[in-house]
C-alpha cells in the first residue's frame, strides 16, 4: 500500500486556492520554499504536473483542475 500523506493534499488545495505560494504560506505558516518542495514532492508521487508557474502566480494544469475536484 502506497503511503499517502494528507498534508500534501492541504498544501496543493491551499496553494490551488490561493494561486500563489506566498499567499499560501502565510494562510497555514509554512515557509514559500517548503511549500515549493512539497508540490514538487506530490507531482513527483502523481507523476503529473500540477500547476504551471507564472509570473504573478500559479495556475492549476487540466489534471490539476481534476485533482482539485476530486479533493473537493
Amino acid at each position: 500500500m502506497t503511503n499517502i500523506n494528507l498534508n500534501l493534499y492541504k498544501i496543493f488545495c491551499t496553494v490551488a486556492n490561493s494561486k500563489s505560494y506566498s499567499e499560501a504560506s502565510e494562510k497555514i505558516n509554512v515557509s514559500v520554499p517548503n511549500i515549493s518542495t512539497q508540490i514538487l514532492n506530490l507531482e513527483n508521487q502523481l507523476d503529473i504536473k500540477l500547476f504551471n508557474r507564472e509570473k504573478d502566480g500559479v495556475k492549476l494544469t487540466e489534471v490539476g483542475k481534476e485533482l482539485y475536484k476530486i479533493c473537493f
